[in-house]
């Protein structure tokens, strides 16, 4: 039952961990799942890193298809510096355990750091903590509302050129129920996706988790019950890319050399403890461009950060 309580609370205030960073999700004792709405919103673009402080009301049973074509990223404002000027420096804590980027490779050893910038969940959140389409152009349940269609952008592709499929995120699923990974964050799907718990578990193949791939594009997931919910919680499937976890294992985007993206920002470089620099993906074709071109992560203790912030040396700074 804690467990359950933990899983709508982090529902329910998934929003908050988007706008804060990709820390790991916050873990209240219990809250009940809202009523579904009846639709989603349309898709509406926004900044690479959408604001928001609250998660939606859970499940849309439908939503409208996005655009044939990305979304341009909105005019810069008439006082705003040069769009090569569009730099945002930002803190984390270099004194954490922090051993990737990925959310998939852990949720609880990434120090804080931005970095579901250069990967694309199903959906996202806009400014009024709205689900909207992301990777994902339209969902749907059938009548048992226990099978969930995602039809995912056609347009959407990494950064190595290669489309984005039903099958990366086929794969990011597996990976995350692999027993051998033993990923920190498979307690948030338990007693939801079919057959989620045994494969954790090691019981049956990771081949028979209710995650499957009916065409390029076109992902179907499978609960144990009726989960209007489902749309809610897929703002946590940040996919990764099939080819390069094949290729190079999970942490292949802690090396700028084999980090492929498919979200609105690249990784340029990574020194471990002192930095992380990334800049606006120019292959990207999502909906959420982004004006800033550079997000520098400086790596510090979180006793130095508002001393730094005081003294412009960083934009933001948490807690």
């Amino acid at each position: 039952m804690l467990r359950n309580g933990i899983r709508w609370t982090s529902i329910a205030l998934v929003a908050l961990t988007l706008a804060c960073g990709p820390g790991a999700p916050a873990s209240p004792t219990a809250a009940p799942p809202a009523a579904a709405p009846t639709t989603a919103p349309a898709a509406q673009p926004t900044t690479a890193a959408p604001a928001a402080t609250t998660a939606p009301a859970a499940a849309a049973t439908t939503a409208p298809a996005a655009a044939a074509k990305p979304a341009a990223a909105p005019a810069l404002p008439a006082d705003a510096a040069p769009l090569d000027q569009q730099v945002f420096v930002v803190p984390y804590d270099n004194t954490a355990d922090f051993t990737t980027l990925d959310f998939y490779e852990s949720v609880y050893k990434r120090a804080s750091a931005k970095s579901d910038l250069f990967t694309e969940p199903l959906v996202r959140l806009n400014k009024n903590f709205e689900l909207q389409p992301a990777a994902a152009d339209s969902w749907s349940s059938d009548s048992t509302g226990k099978i969930w269609t995602f039809k995912l952008d056609p347009n959407l592709m990494w950064s190595d050129d290669t489309p984005v499929t039903a099958d990366d995120y086929v794969a990011t699923f597996r990976y995350g129920a692999d027993p051998k990974h033993a990923w920190d964050f498979t307690w948030f799907f338990d007693g939801i996706i079919v057959n989620w718990d045994d494969a954790v578990a090691g019981k049956v193949p990771l081949d028979q988790i209710g995650v499957k791939a009916v065409d390029a594009h076109t992902l179907e997931i499978d609960t144990q019950q009726p989960a209007p919910y489902i749309p809610a919680m897929m703002l946590y499937s940040q996919g990764l890319q099939k080819k390069a976890l094949d290729a190079h294992g999970g942490l292949y985007n802690s090396d700028p050399a084999t980090s492929v993206s498919d979200g609105p920002f690249i990784l340029q470089e990574w020194r471990k403890g002192d930095r992380i620099i990334m800049v606006a993906n120019p292959k990207y074709t999502g909906k959420n461009k982004p004006l800033i071109q550079k997000i520098i992560n400086i790596g510090m203790a979180p006793n130095a950060m508002f001393a730094a912030y005081q003294a412009h040396e960083i934009d933001e700074v948490e807690g």
